[in-house]
């Protein structure tokens, strides 16, 4: 007994030296452990169970320099679209579905600039016939957090411009773990990748529909992009809720005005420390203008445009003629092209209040952003507030 005792002691420790571990494995398993680190979170999706009933209809752009770095646009987008529906069937029960994937119609100013692309991108394609329309672009040269260097949308707009999230920069800091075997270091770098290509949709998404940046790190709608991230929180959900309703509904059935009202209760129901304040207190500024031009006389918004309706005292001869214009394209169905002229004689005679109601009515019903129409909506807003001290 004692023999066998002492057996075991000699082989337990010859399997500890035979076994203890070289230096280069050490330095090994440290990097791996330091590289688990960054890890990307699962997004909150449920793969078993397809929940998903409202289907938002998608088109897809691509700039050159998007092409390039992603290779297959196709199969880089399938792939894209499915993580970011994971997440989207259990916040929204909704799902992306991609209606066709093109060419930018033209390339991009510089590129680099996602304002200037949601812009174009906005005038090239109204998007009359989707719920949604994306362009993809290329990367910046540095890697960068913050949601606003990665991507931009049109707050309860269609449009969204999104850039690449291939970066080598980022690559080459993985590439530091040398201990590590390239195939180890180059999974890592694509489940970053992946996670931060589908959580960007979701952000840009989500700012689509009406959610504002919270102050949770781990909040899909945080305004720095985290590795931690996995879903959106539950008031930025109801927001959105409410957003993704209204777009769904026929083009003659929605309401704006109505949609506004409902989100400002529900954004005043929240704790007003789950948001950014600056960002929640401009939200319900926006929300209130377009709420406003609904406390208009109805009758006076109901009548036909006509002489009567209108006071064309402080406009030029020119510019009278411009109003003709403007309704004949009205009548001619291109509502684009009225509100062109109307937000422009607005910009020209901010005192003249049938211009700014009109802009406003118009650009609300063409989903323009608040940011674009809130000037003619404050003004309709102020002249229904103290109508004694309003000009015409």
């Amino acid at each position: 007994m004692l023999y066998r005792s002492i057996l075991c002691l000699v082989l337990l420790c010859l399997g500890s030296c035979a076994h203890q571990k070289s230096p280069e494995e050490l330095r090994r398993d440290a990097q791996r452990a330091q590289l688990q680190l960054s890890a990307p979170a699962e997004l909150d999706g449920n793969d078993r169970e397809w929940r998903a009933f409202k289907t938002l209809r998608t088109r897809f752009y691509y700039d050159p320099a998007f092409a390039q770095l992603e290779g297959d646009v196709q199969q880089h987008l399938a792939d894209r679209v499915h993580h970011v529906n994971e997440a989207l069937q259990t916040a929204l029960h909704a799902r992306l579905e991609v209606e066709s994937v093109r060419a930018l119609p033209a390339a991009p100013p510089g590129q680099i600039d996602l304002d200037a692309t949601l812009i174009k991108l906005s005038e090239q394609d109204p998007g009359a016939d989707v719920d949604v329309i994306i362009a993809l672009v290329g990367a910046l040269p540095v890697a960068t957090f913050s949601f606003y260097d990665l991507g931009r949308a049109k707050v309860l707009g269609k449009h969204i411009a999104i850039r690449s999230m291939s970066n080598p920069e980022e690559l080459r800091a993985i590439d530091t773990f040398d201990a590590l075997e390239p195939q180890e270091r180059s999974r890592m770098y694509q489940q970053r990748k992946r996670h931060k290509e589908a959580t960007v949709m979701l952000h840009e998404l989500g700012h689509s529909l009406g959610a504002l940046h919270t102050t949770d790190a781990n909040d899909i709608m945080h305004a720095s992009y985290e590795h931690t991230m996995q879903t959106f929180s539950p008031h930025n959900i109801q927001l959105m809720q409410l957003a993704l309703d209204e777009r769904l509904r026929a083009a003659d059935d929605q309401d704006l005005q109505v949609l506004a009202k409902a989100m400002k209760n529900r954004l005043l129901a929240a704790p007003a420390e789950l948001f950014v304040e600056r960002e929640r207190g401009e939200h319900l500024a926006l929300l209130e203008a377009v709420i406003a031009p609904a406390a208009a006389p109805k009758a006076r918004a109901a009548a036909p445009k006509s002489s009567a309706d209108r006071d064309v005292s402080a406009l030029s001869d020119e510019d009278k003629k411009r109003i003709a214009d403007v309704d004949a394209k009205q009548a001619g169905g291109d509502a684009h092209g009225a509100y062109k002229g109307l937000s422009e004689l607005a910009d020209k005679y901010p005192h003249t209040r049938f211009l700014q109601h009109e802009a406003c009515e118009t650009g609300m019903k063409l989903r323009k952003s608040f940011k674009e129409i809130r000037a003619y909506c404050d003004r309709v807003a102020a002249a229904v507030a103290a109508p004694a001290a309003a000009g015409p």
